[in-house]
């Protein structure tokens, strides 16, 4: 870890490569996070959905 500050704070050969994986772990995460998220929001409409469904097949079952 403390080599890879090192390559990151002071100008090296290979403080691209330091940068690029930085970046690139970065992206994985945003991405990972990203999906996570459009998952719940994805189950929470089908829940929902599901929800008026059961809601509705109870309404018509009581007014018959």
């Amino acid at each position: 870890m403390a080599f890879a500050v090192y390559l990151m704070f002071f100008d090296t050969p290979a403080k691209s490569i330091v940068d690029v994986a930085v970046t690139l772990a970065a992206a994985c995460l945003f991405d990972a996070y990203f999906a996570q998220a459009m998952f719940g929001v994805v189950v929470l409409v089908l829940d929902a959905a599901y929800g008026l469904f059961i809601l509705c097949f109870l309404i018509r079952k009581l007014v018959k």
